[in-house]
C-alpha cells in the first residue's frame, strides 16, 4: 500500500515537527533519565520561586528526593 508508514517513521515525523516548533528532543532510556529530565524541567518552571526562596534555581539532592516521594495524585479509583 502506497503511503503506509511504519510506527517508527510516524514517530520520527512527529518528533521533527515538534523540533520545528522549538521543542527539544531528549533521549530517555530509563527511569534515571526520566527523573533527571523531570528535575531540570521542575527547576525551570519553578525558577522564580526557587530563586526567591534560596537564591538559586536548583534543588539539592535531598530537596529533590522529597519531591519525588510526595504523593501528587488525588485520583481515586
Amino acid at each position: 500500500m502506497a503511503g503506509v508508514k511504519t510506527e517508527y517513521e510516524v514517530e520520527r515525523i512527529f518528533i521533527e515537527q515538534l523540533e520545528g516548533l522549538g521543542y527539544q528532543y531528549i533521549d530517555m532510556a530509563n527511569y534515571d533519565d526520566v527523573a533527571a529530565n523531570f528535575r531540570v524541567q521542575f527547576c525551570k518552571v519553578n525558577a522564580k520561586a526557587l530563586i526567591e526562596a534560596k537564591g538559586v534555581a536548583e534543588l539539592s539532592d535531598s530537596e529533590f528526593a522529597k519531591i519525588m516521594l510526595r504523593p501528587h495524585c488525588t485520583c481515586r479509583s
